[in-house]
């Protein structure tokens, strides 16, 4: 993935076209696994990836980091393109029961987004968003 990123950060800068990351992190990741193994953790993230499969277009890149993380890098995309996404993830998100959770499921966002006024990459694009994501996961209390 870093050397997709790479080339996509270096086609955003040379074209000076938006490019997003997006993070989003299963907040009770740690919480559920201990309590009720990995395999509902496991289910619970699948269930996610496949909600976010069906939102992405063809040209995004979608990859799960540290287990509880799903990361999607967003060419062509600004910042209002990644709220919509947001939004429509966490609509989809909170209609799905996770009856095999026996708790609150809940997610947490993180996104930066190069080509808005920046003139210069960020290029830990992806850690940024993820920081984002732990930073208001913690502000919940997870």
């Amino acid at each position: 993935m870093n050397i997709i990123c790479f080339n996509l950060e270096e086609q955003a800068k040379r074209y000076s076209r938006p490019l997003s990351a997006l993070c989003i992190l299963f907040d009770q990741y740690q919480a559920i696994k201990e309590q009720q193994g990995i395999s509902v953790v496991a289910n619970i993230m699948k269930t996610l990836v496949e909600i976010l499969n069906t939102l992405i277009r063809n040209c995004d890149l979608l990859s799960v980091f540290d287990n509880s993380k799903v990361v999607v890098l967003l060419p062509e995309t600004s910042s209002d393109g990644v709220k919509v996404l947001k939004d429509r993830l966490q609509l989809r998100f909170n209609e799905h029961n996770f009856i095999e959770a026996q708790s609150e499921v809940s997610i947490s966002f993180g996104s930066t987004t190069f080509g808005e006024g920046k003139n210069v990459i960020d290029k830990e694009i992806i850690k940024n968003a993820c920081k984002l994501a732990e930073e208001k996961s913690s502000a919940k209390g997870n």
